[in-house]
């Protein structure tokens, strides 16, 4: 579905910038991983359609009880996995914001 998804949005256009909410992400380790799939989605639709991949804005919601730091915090791990263990290349910028 998500690939359909993407597919669809991406099709005849050459998208500079894509967002991704995630609304209910909580503070675990699986809000990265649903995010990892649908950037690795998007890297795999992009070079099958010989486009760049464009950057990406990340939201982060969740209940003001939500702590962030965990996510914060790893952050920049995960970033670097992207880019170094799915092939995302450097010049793809990631804006991700944590809102309650």
């Amino acid at each position: 579905m998500v690939e359909e998804a993407i597919l669809q949005l991406i099709g005849n256009k050459d998208i500079k910038s894509m967002g991704i909410a995630d609304l209910g992400c909580s503070s675990g380790p699986n809000t990265l991983s649903v995010i990892s799939e649908i950037v690795s989605v998007v890297q795999a639709t992009c070079g099958h359609l010989g486009r760049p991949v464009p950057e990406f804005r990340l939201f982060l919601n969740d209940l003001y009880s939500n702590d962030f730091n965990y996510l914060f915090m790893s952050l920049p791990t995960f970033i670097k996995s992207l880019k170094e263990d799915k092939g995302i290349g450097e010049a793809t910028q990631f804006f991700i914001s944590g809102v309650s």
